[in-house]
């Protein structure tokens, strides 16, 4: 575990981004996760500070006397830091508009007051408290760069952040040998130089100045000390770092070597992470590279989570299952190296396809009983079965993939009673209730999807979860006839069987010899 102090950034960002979602997580909570809170004063004034900060921009109260009943063993502390909170620039112009921007002697500008306007307009230093902006303002630099100058060079040291006061600048992608390619543009108020800084790694990209480009120069060592000043600032970085990294299928990790293995484009961007593809450099032999969003590293489950789905399909390998062959740091953050799976979504096929065989569908979800067959004999519960978590290959071949909310019924550590997660449309009542999940719910998501497939839509349509809820709680399963034209008795029994709302009733006339006898009936040996 990190010092605790080493933490604060994550923790902040974590708070910022459930307050932004409408939950209002309090200082508390973090203190129950990390008992060393309590014995470190500092870390804990920082984070009621930054608490405060967030009721000031979420217009919720700012009460002295709460947070002196909250904490009283900081009482003198926290009445020092609301006389001090009367000072702080939270984003709001008014401030920097407030100080002097000339010289009343010689009428020349003043370059603090312009410096400190700047920043007052540039996300996140808008955010910092008045006194670190001032900091900033008066050990920062401006530069000036002619066309065609470039503000930094891929692979240069990350010694300084640049923040664009005026002027265009282009950001390359530079290949070596086969060239360079432009990534993006940025203009006034915008940040270059942060994924090299908060990764700790060389420049990632090239950055040239398009006409003239004036720029404010802020150098590592000064980022280093508003860190330990406002430990929130590496919380505000780390969500762009997030922003920019993954957001085109051609970024600043393209092309880099990460741990023997070459990012060669992304494949697809989701909650948790980034999917890459990438080559091994030793044998050219071609891997998909999982990377865990920078700006989800401060939640713990999260991270444990993303672990944990390492693990538990190191441990599992069935052909039908995606494997996964090691985990590692880079570039500030975690990453799976898994088998690289060529095909598309079942979500895309189902899409894309006006009608589905029968027989391709009952091929299918053979496959998928055999993938969870497998995997709950290794006592692994999936959790999380849906069309996006399914690849279609050559022969339609299946992949079961994501374990990221997999859960071991040994070791349940990282869900609780009561803890909704999984995606809503494919969750078995008690699983969406969060109540106790085992096979049987993993089951129901897979006649959902045998739903979908045969009908062409969702069983369940609702956008919010109380209507998802309540259409379970009123649903009766159609004729076998409005669901497929001739569907078979066979799939029909099995079908009405998945999606038992009770789960004492849900298969309960299926045991794992019967299981195994359906699939080996559905699987297609050939097709044409």
């Amino acid at each position: 575990m990190k010092p605790i102090h080493d933490l604060l950034p994550y923790l902040c960002a974590e708070q910022s981004t459930r307050w932004a979602n409408g939950d209002h997580v309090p200082i508390e909570e973090f203190i129950s996760q990390f008992q060393e809170l309590k014995e470190d004063t500092s870390s804990l004034l920082d984070l009621i500070y930054h608490e405060i900060y967030l009721r000031e921009i979420h217009e919720e109260p700012i009460d002295l006397e709460q947070f002196l009943n909250r904490f009283p063993n900081l009482r003198s502390d926290i009445a020092l830091m609301f006389e001090v909170h009367q000072l702080v620039d939270t984003g709001n112009l008014e401030v920097s508009d407030e100080l002097p921007a000339s010289n009343e002697e010689d009428g020349l500008p003043d370059p603090v007051a312009d410096v400190l306007r700047v920043l007052s307009e540039t996300y996140p230093f808008s955010e910092l408290p008045r006194n670190v902006q001032q900091s900033i303002a008066g050990q920062s630099i401006y530069r000036v760069f002619d066309h065609g100058d470039y503000l930094v060079r891929q692979g240069d040291v990350s010694d300084s952040l640049l923040i664009i006061k005026n002027g265009e600048v282009e950001i390359r992608l530079n290949h070596s040998e086969a060239g360079s390619e432009v990534l993006g543009y940025c203009g006034v108020n915008n940040v270059i130089g942060e994924i090299g800084i908060f990764t700790n790694s060389t420049r990632s990209a090239d950055a040239v100045a398009i006409g003239e480009v004036v720029a404010l120069e802020v150098p590592l060592a000064l980022y280093e000390q508003m860190n330990r000043d406002f430990p929130a600032t590496s919380a505000m970085i780390a969500n762009q770092v997030s922003e920019r990294i993954g957001s085109h299928d051609i970024d600043v990790l393209t092309n880099k070597v990460l741990e023997g293995y070459r990012v060669i484009k992304r494949l697809g961007r989701g909650s948790m992470g980034v999917v890459y593809l990438a080559e091994r450099v030793s044998d050219g032999e071609t891997f998909a590279l999982k990377m865990l969003r920078h700006d989800i590293l401060c939640n713990q489950k999260a991270c444990q989570r993303f672990t944990q789905e390492s693990e538990i399909l190191r441990d599992l390998d069935h052909p039908l299952i995606l494997k996964t062959h090691q985990a590692f740091h880079a570039m500030a953050t975690m990453f799976l190296v898994m088998d690289y799976c060529q095909g598309i979504s079942l979500r895309k096929w189902m899409d894309t396809s006006d009608h589905l065989d029968i027989n391709i569908i009952k091929h299918v979800a053979a496959q998928l009983m055999d993938a969870l067959l497998y995997a709950h004999d290794c006592e692994i519960i999936h959790r999380d079965v849906k069309p996006s978590n399914v690849m279609i290959g050559e022969n339609y071949q299946v992949t079961l993939m994501d374990f990221g909310l997999a859960r071991s019924s040994i070791n349940p550590s990282l869900t609780h009673t009561g803890e909704l997660l999984g995606s809503p449309r494919y969750m078995a009542i008690e699983q969406f209730t969060g109540g106790d999940v085992g096979p049987k719910s993993d089951y129901y998501a897979l006649g959902c999807l045998i739903y979908e497939m045969l009908t062409g839509a969702p069983l369940f349509d609702s956008h919010d979860l109380v209507g998802m809820l309540t259409q379970r709680m009123q649903w009766t399963m159609p004729e076998k006839d409005k669901i497929f034209p001739d569907l078979d008795n066979e799939v029909y029994d099995f079908l009405r069987s998945c999606l038992e709302a009770d789960k004492e009733k849900r298969l309960a006339a299926y045991d794992k010899e019967t299981l195994i006898a359906l699939s080996r009936n559905w699987r297609l040996n050939q097709i044409v």
